[in-house]
């Protein structure tokens, strides 16, 4: 799941949730037949345990007008489609599709409501996630390995490199090259992992010297002399940018010297001027 944040997208923030989370219209529109057919088709028992369950988690859990404030004041954002889960998606299509075609009569026309079925899940845009397998010895993203020889090529020999990059990386790096310094403790990627995007990372950030990692861990283009003088100070040589982040023109005020990029992300070299 991609992050959004509530903060940023508003009451659209639960549409991009929901798009995000299911793979195509394929299921959603299952599940609304299904209850549809339910509804129609079988009794109240039926209904009590596949209907008005779901009518319910609709109204609340489910209700951006009731839900927005919460999700908001509870920083749920990474963790709001978690409530998806709260739909029993395969027992009701399950269940659905088994009456179906229990009251069909003839052989063919059991064989053929199967094979459409199958057409609908795996022929109208279905996407199933699939985690690309690495293609190298360690079993590792490729993007992983092509960083951290973009920054060997550039940095002096035998030298162990201090970088910034966000939190998507963090596990990542230091596990094939253990070389490259981060410029985050372990304390530090820990408190960023539960924060949403507000106001409190901002001014924690701004209050102990340490805006760069607002711009390593949070889309928020932040003031850019307070951000080179931190990274300066924190003697911080290579900036690793999520290229979903920022505008072109405000990595250009950075100054910094690009050196490469990968499909997600470009490698900067920090430059700094004499006496900040």
């Amino acid at each position: 799941m991609n992050s959004y944040y509530i903060s940023d997208y508003g009451i659209s923030f639960f549409a991009k949730v929901f798009c995000d989370y299911w793979p195509g219209f394929v299921f959603p529109l299952l599940i609304l037949l299904s209850e549809i057919y339910i509804l129609k088709t079988k009794d109240q028992f039926w209904k009590k345990i596949m209907v008005y369950p779901i009518i319910i988690t609709l109204l609340t859990v489910l209700n951006p007008i009731i839900m927005y404030w919460i999700v908001l004041k509870m920083s749920w954002s990474d963790r709001y489609y978690r409530f998806y889960w709260l739909i029993p998606v395969a027992f009701i299509l399950a269940c659905s599709i088994t009456d179906i075609l229990s009251k069909l009569r003839n052989g063919w026309e059991k064989l053929a409501c199967s094979v459409l079925v199958v057409l609908i899940l795996f022929v109208l845009g279905v996407r199933f996630p699939v985690d690309s397998k690495a293609e190298n010895i360690y079993k590792i993203s490729n993007e992983v390995i092509e960083i951290s020889e973009l920054i060997h090529e550039d940095s002096p020999e035998n030298q162990m490199p201090l970088a910034l990059y966000d939190l998507s990386l963090v596990p990542v790096i230091r596990q094939y090259d253990a070389s490259i310094r981060s410029a985050m403790d372990r304390g530090e990627c820990r408190g960023l992992r539960y924060f949403d995007v507000n106001d409190k990372v901002y001014l924690d950030a701004a209050k102990d010297d340490k805006s760069y990692l607002i711009i390593g861990n949070i889309n928020y283009e932040y003031n850019i002399d307070k951000i080179r003088r931190d990274m300066h100070q924190r003697g911080i040589e290579y900036f690793i940018r999520n290229k979903w982040w920022f505008s072109n023109s405000y990595v250009d005020k950075l100054g910094f010297q690009w050196i490469g990029e990968t499909e997600n992300y470009e490698v900067y070299k920090c430059l700094y001027e004499t006496g900040m």
